[in-house]
């Protein structure tokens, strides 16, 4: 068993300099720029509350609207007709605050070199307008064959 050790340990250290493992379980600092980059580099900090408990926050913030839409269904009944192009106008602008501070931080200089990574860019435009829309389609004909929701994959106005 200890030979067996001593060969993983020379094969795993065999890009190291030269390196002498005395005994079993002993680990010899590594020797090479990647380590010293992994070494230098500041530990990440742990989550916060908030982020530890998201779920529950998100779960709460669900249960909280559906009884406020529930006991006072008034505000809620307007903000619900307040559309355009069948588009929910709140709703709208929270997705777009949602996405607004992920748009600020696009690095538009590094738009230059996108050709030189073709092929992923390629996939992600496979994947995002062939794929899913098929994809979803076939799911809501599958688990819902008869009722609105295949009525609603399949519309075109």
């Amino acid at each position: 068993m200890r030979r067996i050790a001593q060969s993983l340990h020379t094969f795993w250290l065999k890009d190291y300099q030269q390196v002498s493992v005395v005994q079993l379980g002993e680990m010899p600092a590594p020797q090479s720029a990647a380590c010293d980059f992994i070494r230098k580099r500041p530990m990440v900090k742990s989550l916060g509350f908030f982020e530890r408990h998201l779920t529950v926050w998100v779960f709460l913030c669900i249960v909280v609207g559906i009884g406020l839409g529930h006991w006072i269904a008034g505000p809620f009944e307007y903000l619900r007709q307040l559309e355009i192009a069948r588009v929910n106008l709140p709703i709208a602008v929270l997705i777009w605050l949602m996405v607004l501070p992920m748009l600020l931080k696009i690095d538009f200089g590094a738009l230059a070199g996108v050709r030189k990574h073709w092929r992923g860019l390629g996939v992600a435009l496979f994947a995002n307008w062939a794929v899913k829309p098929v994809s979803i389609a076939l799911l809501a004909w599958v688990f819902c064959p008869s009722s609105v929701c295949t009525v609603v994959a399949f519309r075109t106005d």
